[in-house]
């Protein structure tokens, strides 16, 4: 269950917003993919039951590669993906091409200086961790709302914060 609600307060460039940096964790990413559908029936005295594969619509390879852009970027990175429901090869290799078109990329979380401008009577809201606030930052791409992960506090300067958004998937 998550917890908190939305802020009133955003966290704005050119507003509240001191720094801004953006990390991605592409850990999970595949660039091949070798879809499996149903079992298959092995031959007589055969104690493997080898899946559905594309080979037979594929040229004879076994897997789908994502662009030439993203192998550039992350290298070769394989992985299965089975479909026990799928028991045509045409049908299995369509999946896995909107499987590897559709997948999340990247996960992207953000660390943000920001100014509490509750402390100075400009918001109505404190930053709280477990909420989302409108997170503005036209440099970065960002226009939308983002959850406080953790909330790092000045004790010096408690109107200057240190925050860690959470998780965007790209």
């Amino acid at each position: 269950k998550r917890s908190g609600g939305k802020s009133k307060q955003k966290i704005e460039l050119t507003k509240n917003i001191l720094s801004m940096t953006r990390k991605h964790d592409a850990d999970n990413v595949v660039t091949r993919l070798f879809p499996r559908g149903v079992r298959q029936e092995g031959k007589e005295g055969d104690v493997s039951t080898p899946r559905l594969d594309i080979k037979s619509v594929n040229d004879g390879k076994p897997y789908l590669d994502a662009d030439k852009a993203l192998i550039d970027l992350f290298g070769i990175n394989g992985d299965a993906q089975v479909w026990d429901d799928v028991t045509k090869p045409d049908i299995l290799k369509k999946k896995g091409q909107d499987w590897l078109k559709n997948q999340t990329i990247a996960v992207g979380s953000f660390s943000v200086k920001a100014l509490d401008l509750s402390l100075v009577g400009l918001a109505a809201d404190r930053f709280k961790v477990g909420w989302d606030y409108d997170t503005v930052n036209p440099t970065l791409n960002i226009n939308y709302p983002l959850r406080i992960e953790q909330l790092n506090l000045d004790v010096n300067n408690p109107a200057q914060s240190t925050l860690d958004l959470g998780e965007k998937k790209l």
